[in-house]
């Protein structure tokens, strides 16, 4: 009996640590408040991305923007999308080269996160959460143009177009965070 308890007490112990080595790799968010006044919903955007390549799985380094919203006494809402392509590897590594051009990208919701990514969120007024939404938005949409799918179409080429350059825009959209100059060989994180 006191060898069941001891080894229940090791098992215990070990996914302790474990669950307290992937709190401490997630780490907390860097949360900034940039909310000039108080409404009944609170609005939140998530500037963030994992390493490359993920020490998990070993996918590559990749950045998405998460949107929440929590009216009054509801549930939060919540929506992570990052701009992605379903280009096969050579393709997307030649995007690099500028003459032969992106590839077909799109937006799509995040079906993935790492355990060690980073986020920073920034609390915001509806206006800002509406500006930076926009960029979720099918461009055709925009021009009265309809699609055919409910998919977000666009270009995508690494360096150029692809997931940190879907980020920066938001991130200049909702206004208040300082943005670093990119260098095309960046990396999400």
């Amino acid at each position: 009996m006191r060898a069941t308890i001891r080894r229940f007490a090791c098992v215990m112990l070990v996914w302790v640590a474990i669950a307290g080595a992937v709190a401490v790799a997630s780490g907390p968010h860097r949360i900034i408040d940039l909310r000039k006044r108080s409404e009944a919903t609170e609005y939140e955007i998530g500037l963030c991305a994992r390493p490359s390549p993920d020490a998990t799985l070993g996918l590559p380094g990749h950045a998405f923007v998460s949107f929440s919203s929590k009216p009054t006494g509801q549930p939060r809402r919540y929506l992570a999308v990052g701009h992605t392509t379903r280009a096969g590897l050579g393709r997307v590594l030649l995007s690099y080269i500028r003459p032969l051009g992106p590839v077909e990208g799109h937006l799509a919701e995040e079906l993935y996160t790492a355990v060690t990514e980073k986020c920073l969120l920034a609390k915001l007024d509806r206006e800002a959460f509406d500006r930076a939404l926009v960029f979720t938005q099918d461009p055709l949409s925009k021009l009265g143009l309809v699609n055919s799918s409910d998919e977000v179409r666009l270009a995508y080429a690494l360096g150029a177009q692809d997931c940190v350059t879907f980020m920066t825009a938001v991130a200049r959209a909702i206004g208040g965070v300082k943005i670093p100059p990119r260098l095309e060989t960046d990396l999400p994180l």
